[in-house]
């Protein structure tokens, strides 16, 4: 089949060489499918596009899965203010501009797939399919507007919320197929009283659910080919907690710090930070300021690496503040890399749909768990390498679902039963 995968963001995909639909490519390749991928040709908040072109759209080859990524032009932007809806309306636009020329060029797709983050996305896929006959799959990777709600960023009956509650709910009763990240998704079909059971319009038997995950070929072979000469992950005789992510408040890093100080009497216990975010600054303050010597901040390092960084842990924390964010489930990008690393993991939230409650592959804590009571589970998980072990060997089972190969398999056969209604 001819597959296009429509994705605003996916110029990051290329860049990176991996990622939720560069990997989805890559092995319906394999599969003998003939993807393309279509996206904005800016990257979130970059300043400068990634194809600076004059064209409406221009073509890339992605060389090492030889997959052809499509950009369209649209204005680059910082933050989430105006630009950025521009930006959005620019993507809408240059899809429904763009999208004959597209299939000259590549012909006729067989099945068009549009994800969010955004709804314009999905929306899109269901316009062009229906123009060019094929089949339309609208996959959400995020429930807009209800994550936006959870974080404040609009009220719960604006204007602007019921406007996207709309979009979502007509490109749910017009796509052939939904797909989404969370496993949960039913039940919020379901609480939106959109089902057809409820008196909507949605076949809930047409939700399928297919998380996020993990290449774990490509996960692998990057332990080995990007290594890092570091005394504090070449240690043996430490144990390791990392902490990969944005460094800012906002992400709970004053709470690991403060962890850290009730663990000084374990000084083999060692909390390595890794990535960057707006108060990265303050909180290396914070550690030399209150002399926090068991916390080592090691800055920003390239994607490629996170696997070998990883591979040196003994605890990987997941440490989030809002567990409303989490309630249909978890599709988090950094979770699948943390149960790649086969390590077991720490979570400062209690999920709905927990892959590591499920899985039993670490610990979930409760919102309101003390910074004592953390300290004591890692403390606990240290002294006894017997349930670390559990853990671990739990963690590599849970990951085979999560790898890209399988989760690939599984949207094959999802557009096969489309293609065949």
């Amino acid at each position: 089949m001819k597959i296009w995968l429509i994705n605003h963001y996916g110029a990051n995909m290329f860049l990176d060489k991996g990622g939720r639909h560069y990997c989805m490519a890559k092995y319906l390749k394999k599969l003998g499918h003939e993807p393309i991928v279509i996206c904005a040709n800016t990257l979130h908040n970059g300043s400068d596009p990634v194809i600076d072109t004059n064209e409406n759209w221009h073509m890339e080859t992605a060389e090492e899965i030889r997959v052809p990524f499509v950009f369209l032009k649209c204005r680059p932007y910082k933050g989430n203010g105006k630009d950025r809806v521009l930006n959005i309306i620019d993507f809408y636009r240059g899809i429904k501009k763009c999208y004959k020329d597209i299939s000259r060029e590549y012909g006729k797709p067989d099945i068009v797939l549009g994800s969010s983050i955004h709804p314009l996305a999905p929306v899109a896929a269901v316009k062009i399919s229906k123009k060019l006959s094929a089949k339309c799959i609208c996959e959400y990777r995020d429930l807009w507007p209800d994550e936006l709600i959870s974080m404040g960023a609009m009220g719960e009956n604006s204007m602007p919320a019921r406007i996207l509650r709309r979009i979502e709910y007509w490109s749910y009763k017009r796509a052939d197929a939904l797909i989404f990240t969370m496993e949960g998704a039913a039940e919020y079909i379901k609480s939106r009283k959109w089902d057809k059971k409820s008196g909507g319009a949605v076949d809930l038997d047409k939700a399928i659910y297919i998380n996020n995950g993990v290449d774990l070929e490509e996960y692998n072979n990057n332990i080995e080919k990007y290594k890092i000469n570091d005394d504090d992950l070449d240690n043996d005789d430490t144990f390791k907690v990392i902490y990969t992510g944005m460094i800012r408040r906002a992400n709970g890093i004053d709470k690991i710090l403060e962890i850290a100080k009730k663990l000084k009497d374990h000084p083999q216990i060692k909390f390595l930070l890794y990535g960057s975010g707006n108060e990265t600054d303050d909180i290396i303050k914070q550690i030399k300021d209150e002399r926090i010597s068991n916390v080592i901040y090691k800055g920003s390092v390239n994607k490629q690496y996170i696997p070998y960084v990883l591979s040196k842990s003994d605890l990987n924390l997941l440490n989030y503040m809002n567990g409303d964010l989490f309630r249909y489930g978890c599709s988090n990008n950094k979770l699948f890399e943390y149960l790649a690393s086969g390590k077991p993991i720490l979570c400062t939230i209690k999920m709905n749909y927990s892959i590591l409650r499920k899985y039993n592959c670490g610990i979930e804590v409760d919102e309101n768990c003390s910074i004592d009571e953390m300290a004591d589970l890692i403390r606990n998980i240290y002294l006894d390498p017997g349930q670390a072990s559990e853990y671990r060997k739990n963690t590599l089972t849970a990951v085979k679902n999560f790898d890209f190969a399988y989760l690939s398999q599984i949207l094959d056969k999802v557009m096969n039963g489309v293609v065949r209604k």
